[in-house]
């Protein structure tokens, strides 16, 4: 564990600490990040105290590693992946040690048996970063790949009014990526689903795609997703789901579990100004958690996702190894049941005030 930081494990048992007396339910007017609530979990002490936490982290993450790893199925062809991945929205960096931090979370990913990595040509760089350290890592083939087209991306390489070719710039993405198959691609935005979904079809007849579908990060697109969902066009939904904003169980989720369509869930945390971890400020940790193996609200936000029966995979942004190792947690052990969500459900709405 040498070289990152740990996350904080927020329970308040411990009488060493003397931070506890500030963790009662107790929300403070500035909400830290999610790194600095880490931080702040490492800071109780000098160089012993914090010499402890590292070790007892290093035994936690070793002990979730024996637990058995959850895996789901991908309705349309009963594969099985594991449902913590990442998202790249944030992988367009130029430097070497940004790129070279990048492949080492890409690489803590798959040591760790997860897979699913999401990316799109509209992340700027993200997409010839992650081909690169696919390559230099040599870890493609553990990799579930999952990319997104718009026909706006094709357009900003046009010359004026001119038509573009959007197979052609479709195939960008697998020079762009260093690979000649991508698992999944997704149309990025609905309104361009028409016409680009059938390209994509045939691009899947011929082996290039195994999965497509369509991708979004609003509510507001669901109604017009819909029908390509009701005609069972799509082997892939995205959509916008968290504690925060559970829209997409309303009507997105019930019809992707009727048509055999997976559900990947971007923005699982709710966004960078909106976190949902933010939200829980110094709160302890419940100690209920314990009881799906969770060891922070990462995890157990995480896992309440995964374990609604719609749900395939979940792809937080990840930038760090700390919190690629964190969210990893989520993927082994025991998984909440009904009774367990509505608990999780309520806590959120009592720390959040909402």
């Amino acid at each position: 564990v040498v070289g990152w930081d740990a996350p904080a494990y927020l329970h308040c048992d411990d009488p060493t600490n003397p931070k506890c007396e500030d963790f009662k339910m107790t929300r403070p007017v500035h909400k830290p990040s999610r790194r600095a609530a880490i931080k702040a979990g490492l800071a109780a002490g000098a160089g012993l105290a914090i010499s402890n936490r590292l070790e007892l982290f290093a035994e936690e993450v070793a002990r979730q590693q024996e637990l058995p790893l959850v895996t789901t199925v991908i309705p349309r062809t009963g594969e099985r992946i594991p449902p913590v991945g990442l998202g790249t929205n944030r992988y367009s960096v130029n430097a070497p040690a940004d790129i070279e931090n990048l492949c080492n979370v890409l690489k803590t990913l798959t040591d760790r048996d997860g897979s699913v990595v999401d990316t799109a040509r509209g992340y700027g760089r993200a997409e010839e970063v992650i081909g690169g350290c696919m390559t230099e890592n040599g870890n493609r083939d553990e990799i579930f790949l999952v990319t997104k087209y718009t026909e706006s991306n094709g357009r900003r390489r046009g010359s004026g009014g001119a038509p573009v070719d959007h197979m052609a710039q479709i195939e960008l993405a697998f020079e762009r990526l260093q690979t000649d198959m991508v698992d999944v691609m997704l149309v990025h935005e609905v309104g361009d689903a028409a016409n680009l979904l059938p390209m994509l079809q045939e691009l899947k007849a011929t082996g290039r795609f195994r999965y497509v579908g369509v991708s979004t990060s609003s509510d507001r697109d669901y109604r017009d997703m819909a029908p390509f969902l009701s005609r069972g066009e799509l082997d892939f939904l995205q959509v916008d789901y968290s504690i925060g904003n559970r829209s997409a169980e309303e009507r997105m989720l019930p019809l992707a579990l009727e048509q055999g369509t997976a559900v990947v869930c971007n923005l699982p945390f709710g966004g960078r100004r909106n976190s949902v971890l933010s939200e829980m400020g110094d709160a302890p940790l419940p100690g209920y958690a314990a009881e799906v193996d969770c060891t922070s609200w990462a995890q157990l936000y995480l896992k309440y996702l995964v374990s609604h029966p719609a749900v395939t995979a979940v792809i937080p942004g990840t930038t760090k190894v700390e919190h690629a190792i964190d969210n990893n947690g989520a993927t082994r052990g025991r998984m909440p049941d009904a009774a367990m969500r509505a608990r999780i459900e309520s806590t959120y709405a009592e720390i959040a005030g909402v």
